[in-house]
């Protein structure tokens, strides 16, 4: 009996969002992670790919936002982590984030900046000297600040730039080593918008 109801909800929240603006865009770029841990798995530097949609609030310039940006590094360089020697490592971290976006509903050069709230996961694994692989993962909330250019290059599909600044609330905790997991994301965009 709830069914017909769930599928209702769920038609007219997708007829709603296909009636604001928004948009749909892939991000390619690169990560900058500090601290010492991912020094150590010369992770610090990843190759980055995410998603990232927006919806406009209303007739102003204000967009709910939400994106998926996920990276990683591995390594095959033999290294000591922690006091183990590994023959390959490889680092990845994943945020799903959540917030709010300032940027002009029309123009052909569309400025933004935004902020809100983040969850990060962290996974690591090696391969000691022995072939034998240990893996570890954590978790952290957190909030992020960007900042980007939206260039129309058609009416409907746009490029871009986009600057990404992530803090965590917490450290996390990998093989005992205990660090932040801060980053500093730069990506191109390339993506479909719909509406004005």
């Amino acid at each position: 009996m709830r069914t017909p109801a769930l599928i209702a909800l769920a038609l007219l929240a997708a007829s709603g969002a296909a009636a604001a603006d928004g948009s749909l865009r892939g991000l390619v770029g690169t990560r900058q992670l500090s601290g010492n841990t991912w020094e150590a798995f010369d992770a610090d530097r990843q190759t980055a790919f995410g998603l990232q949609g927006d919806l406009a609030i209303g007739q102003g310039p204000l967009h709910l936002s939400a994106t998926l940006f996920a990276s990683g590094r591995s390594e095959d360089d033999d290294r000591i982590i922690n006091g183990v020697p590994v023959d390959e490592s490889s680092v990845s971290v994943v945020d799903l984030a959540v917030g709010l976006k300032l940027m002009p509903r029309a123009g052909q050069l569309r400025p933004y900046a935004g902020l809100g709230l983040s969850s990060t996961g962290v996974a690591a694994e090696y391969e000691d000297e022995f072939g034998d692989d240990e893996d570890d993962s954590d978790q952290t909330f957190g909030y992020y600040l960007n900042a980007g250019l939206d260039i129309a290059i058609t009416r409907r599909f746009h490029a871009g730039l986009d600057l990404r600044w992530l803090r965590g609330f917490d450290e996390v905790e990998l093989f005992g080593l205990v660090d932040e997991v801060d980053s500093v994301g730069v990506s191109g965009t390339f993506g479909w918008v719909w509406g004005k």
